[in-house]
């Protein structure tokens, strides 16, 4: 296989992980989109407004910087669990680093050697990307309960995640805001990957 062709098949097999990983990450560390999921889920009539949204905010902080949480307000197995999410989210952004690096070193190259390869990749990448997302989304959309409960399971080594209904965690973050999440994510996705399939259909 000569280089092109490497450099093609490594940008097609990266693209749907980079898209879908990037904007987890954008959508994961958003205090806006919190805070407008905590408005349509009525956590504000529970929790006061400026106290929901400096919980989160640290909630985002620990996940991205490792500032703890208040132990006055989390019980010890929400932050016990909150602690896997932060490894989790610690992967996450390598793998994210390591796909861009991966990404941009394929287009450098096609785009000095050939940009017609370089529009193909993109093209069928963001093929992948779409058909991914559809049908994860297909999944979520009509088998949430079992979907979130497999999730938990492959990612998390325990059983801490089943937190009890009235703690902290489970009153900021219903299962509705996992649900949107999924759904905004999708959106998101299909939106970016549209694009670059659009870009990609394009020759030069």
């Amino acid at each position: 296989m000569d280089k092109k062709k490497i450099a093609a098949t490594t940008l097609m097999a990266v693209l749907p992980l980079l898209i879908i990983l990037g904007n987890f990450h954008l959508l994961a560390f958003s205090e806006s989109f919190y805070r407008e999921k905590m408005t349509d889920n009525f956590v504000y009539k529970d929790i006061e407004y400026k106290t929901a949204n400096n919980l989160t905010a640290s909630i985002i902080s620990y996940m991205d910087s490792g500032k703890e949480l208040d132990s006055t307000v989390f019980i010890e197995r929400e932050i016990e669990h909150m602690r896997d999410v932060r490894q989790l989210m610690q992967a996450e952004k390598i793998l994210l680093s390591i796909t861009m690096i991966l990404a941009a070193v394929a287009i450098a190259y096609l785009l000095a050697k050939d940009k017609n390869t370089l529009l193909m990749a993109v093209y069928k990448g963001s093929i992948a990307t779409l058909l991914i997302t559809l049908i994860t989304l297909i999944i979520v959309l009509f088998a949430f309960g079992p979907a979130f409960t497999l999730f938990h399971k492959i990612l998390f080594r325990n059983d801490l995640w089943l937190l009890p209904a009235d703690s902290m965690l489970i009153k900021l973050l219903p299962q509705q805001f996992f649900i949107d999440f999924a759904k905004r994510l999708g959106l998101n996705t299909i939106i970016t990957a549209s694009i670059l399939m659009f870009i990609g259909s394009f020759k030069r």
